[in-house]
This record gives C-alpha cells, structure tokens and sequence, in this order.
C-alpha cells in the first residue's frame, strides 16, 4: 500500500510496521550469505545495522499499540485534538 491522502495515522502506522517488518527479515538474509560466504569483514558493520533496525522495529511497533490504545475514531482523525501537539 502506498502513501495516500486518504490514510489514517492507523493505516499508516501499520505500514509503517510492515514495511520495517520486511527490511528486517531481507538484512537478517543478507547476513546470513555474508556469513555463508566469509565476508567477515562486514558482518559487523552489517550486525550493528540490524541492530538499529530492530530498535526501529521496536518503535514503529509500540507507535502501533499507541494507535491501537486510542478510542475507536481517534486515531482516524488527522489531527491531534486541540492542546495537543500531533507529532509522538
């Protein structure tokens, strides 16, 4: 799914997760063929990346249960409710 005018913080949340979700299973491939074929000398540069991807993982997935938590309808709105700031 693409980027729309019509997406709700929900819908793009959850994209959001999916798509961290799919780069993260490709790199933990991509280190295994490194570790497969002997190139050491970029399994660390490429294990401290899936590190750093994780933690984002981490974030987009507790941006989720954020949206998830709001009442039914917050979330689909696109701005925050007065007083407060729309950016987490």
């Amino acid at each position: 799914m693409g980027v729309s005018d019509q997406e709700t913080p929900l819908e793009m949340t959850r994209r959001h997760v999916a798509e961290a979700e799919r780069r993260l299973l490709r790199h933990e491939m991509l280190i295994s063929r490194m570790e497969m074929h002997g190139q050491n000398e970029l399994l660390a540069n490429a294990r401290a990346l899936l590190e750093q991807m994780q933690d984002f993982l981490r974030e987009c997935q507790g941006h989720l249960d954020r949206e998830l938590a709001k009442p039914q309808g917050e979330s689909a709105r696109s701005g925050a409710p007065s007083g407060q700031d729309s950016v987490e």
